[in-house]
């Protein structure tokens, strides 16, 4: 399998996660962690996130992630696959409700027993 290189042009910043999660930065040592606007590097804010592995954190990132998806932050193609994922789990749901009404036997109360 081939291995693909990222590369950066003069003033950009990545995040390289390894397979056993190790992080690494590059581009960000030449750059101020805090720009003149109080804006925090994005690449280490995350770096940060993903070192600390916060639950909250990591399910509002994954929430964020799914709605940029949907809103088509990530193109069209995404967006259409994300939308039949959805559809295809919402099928597979009301099917497996629906075979939980199958066999289940109700008794109404106040109802006589007919059977006298």
């Amino acid at each position: 399998m081939a291995r693909e290189m990222l590369k950066l042009r003069k003033g950009d910043s990545a995040i390289k996660i390894k397979a056993d999660g190790q992080v690494e930065l590059a581009g960000v040592q030449d750059k101020a962690m805090v720009d003149d606007k109080g804006n925090i590097s994005p690449v280490i804010l995350f770096a940060a996130a993903w070192a600390k592995k916060d639950q909250n954190l990591m399910n509002h990132l994954l929430e964020n992630f799914r709605t940029c998806v949907k809103e088509g932050y990530f193109g069209i193609d995404a967006q259409n696959d994300y939308k039949k994922m959805e559809a295809a789990v919402k099928k597979e749901q009301e099917e497996k409700d629906k075979d939980k009404d199958v066999g289940n036997v109700t008794i109404d109360e106040g109802v006589e027993n007919e059977t006298k």
